[in-house]
């Protein structure tokens, strides 16, 4: 692909701003795809690591998908043969397929879903997998009913509540996002039931501990789901502050 070459533009070409050569995103989308299915390891992860930083793009994504590039990175997830490194790399390329809406939420199958969920559910998967993990499961409760139902199933809020406990600011910040994702979608009944559970669990308590009394500052995604948490309780708790005082109740 060349950048267009116009009069306005033609003297900046010697600094080299804008006149760039790459390879055709059909072209590209055809390397990554055999790269990614190489009976080498390397090759297979430096084409996933690729993949997930020209997925951004929705030009590429559209050629990556069409070839039904995601649906092999769906293979890839429900398999899990691959080293931890790989799968960070395929599961964030997937994410950022996702995130361009091309491809439903919906199609995507309960054996996928299971493994997301474990990787989330797991002490022992790694930081990076559990971080976009988090991501994909919170995009999933969004998009549907049928897929909230799913997670919630799937994911414990035992875990969540430790994943809020952790040093890691950004799975701290996920696993808020997942947690308020929940909250947002469910309906009362379910609802109830979670801040049911929270409450028992003092989820305050590690709220205060882990993030607000952390060494390090509130970044601003976590100030936003804290905000959204006080919205949610309040709400939940709007009824029970409309009922009317009885003197004769204990």
């Amino acid at each position: 692909c060349v950048s267009p070459l116009c009069v306005q533009n033609r003297l900046d070409i010697k600094n080299g701003c804008i006149l760039r050569l790459t390879k055709a995103p059909g072209r590209s989308a055809d390397d990554l795809y055999k790269g990614i299915q190489s009976s080498d390891g390397g090759v297979r992860c430096d084409s996933l690591k690729e993949l997930a930083s020209v997925s951004r793009d929705v030009t590429f994504a559209q050629e990556f998908i069409s070839r039904d590039g995601h649906v092999l990175l769906v293979k890839i997830v429900e398999d899990s043969n691959e080293n931890n490194q790989i799968m960070t790399h395929t599961l964030t390329g997937f994410m950022e397929l996702m995130d361009h809406g091309i491809v439903s939420w919906e199609n995507l199958s309960a054996v996928f879903i299971k493994k997301i969920a474990g990787f989330v559910n797991s002490k022992s998967t790694d930081e990076s997998m559990q971080q976009v993990s988090l991501d994909i499961l919170e995009n999933m409760v969004l998009s549907s009913r049928k897929l909230f139902l799913q997670v919630k199933q799937e994911v414990t809020m035992e875990r969540l509540i430790a994943h809020l406990q952790v040093a890691n600011q950004q799975i701290q910040t996920k696993a808020m996002a997942l947690l308020m994702a929940l909250l947002q979608t469910a309906e009362d009944a379910d609802r109830q039931e979670m801040f049911a559970f929270l409450n028992k669990k003092n989820l305050r308590q590690y709220i205060y501990k882990n993030i607000i009394l952390s060494s390090s500052p509130v970044q601003d995604e976590m100030a936003h789901y804290l905000y959204v948490l006080q919205s949610v309780t309040l709400n939940h708790l709007e009824a029970r502050m409309r009922t009317p005082l009885d003197c004769y109740s204990q």
